[in-house]
């Protein structure tokens, strides 16, 4: 593909959730479905200036020169979505991640870098009708987002591979849902764990420590969750962090 963006580069990534499940369920419905959602993406990306560099399964990827445009192209493609007739497998539901920054192109698609591995974590984040941006992008909009569109900061996350947190900020726009369950990133998956094999009548990692204590403290939080996993996983002696994360006591 020709004329692709090139320099600073706002990336628009997108996944169906749970295709895996339609897929199996019926295949020919699915195939049917796909073929809308395709053109809703294709024609919402397009309109807004945008360029469909690569399609791997039903997960789009384009390319955008200016971030304001990707949120646009975002936020038209989820109106789309909730306007389609869909047939049997019901409305598709897409979880869709922005990033804004450095990209090299080759040939027809773009170098392997840490900016496209960044929004494909950022849209794993997310969920079906969600639009998640870094705040790479939010900064660059802030002063003046898309009409119609707020931005809601959603706090630090840890994503999978990455080794500092992002700040994730959600997009709020006019008649499309805006609530959501918490983001699918480590933070949640660690609490969750710990929780779950807390034996009854026991408190989770977090709550034995304070959950209070780690407020704006995502790295110590997830150093302290692999702790609590890799001590309870073996002979049940916890090693708890004290209040300075720099000493341990027993638990």
């Amino acid at each position: 593909m020709a004329n692709l963006p090139s320099g600073t580069i706002t990336f628009l990534f997108t996944d169906i959730e749970g295709s895996t499940s339609l897929w199996e369920r019926d295949p020919e419905a699915m195939h049917i479905a796909l073929e809308l959602h395709n053109t809703v993406l294709r024609e919402a990306i397009g309109a807004h200036a945008g360029r469909v560099f690569k399609i791997v399964g039903d997960s789009f990827q384009a390319a955008f020169a200016l971030p304001a445009q990707a949120i646009k192209a975002a936020v038209a493609a989820q109106h789309g979505l909730l306007e389609t007739t869909w047939g049997a497998t019901g409305a598709l539901r897409v979880r869709m991640g922005l990033h804004t920054g450095p990209a090299e192109t080759q040939g027809s698609d773009y170098a392997v870098s840490h900016t496209l591995n960044r929004v494909a974590r950022v849209m794993s984040a997310g969920h079906g009708g969600q639009i998640l941006l870094t705040n790479a992008v939010a900064e660059l909009v802030s002063e003046h987002p898309p009409k119609g569109v707020s931005l809601r900061e959603m706090g630090k996350h840890h994503l999978k591979g990455m080794t500092r947190p992002e700040t994730l900020v959600q997009v709020v726009a006019e008649d499309l849902p805006s609530d959501f369950p918490p983001l699918h990133t480590l933070d949640i998956q660690i609490a969750t764990s710990s929780s779950e094999h807390a034996p009854p009548g026991e408190l989770s990692m977090l709550d034995r420590i304070g959950r209070g204590q780690f407020v704006g403290r995502e790295r110590e939080l997830a150093q302290a969750a692999h702790t609590w996993q890799a001590a309870t996983s073996g002979q049940g002696q916890v090693l708890l962090v004290s209040g300075s994360l720099g000493s341990a006591s027993p638990g």
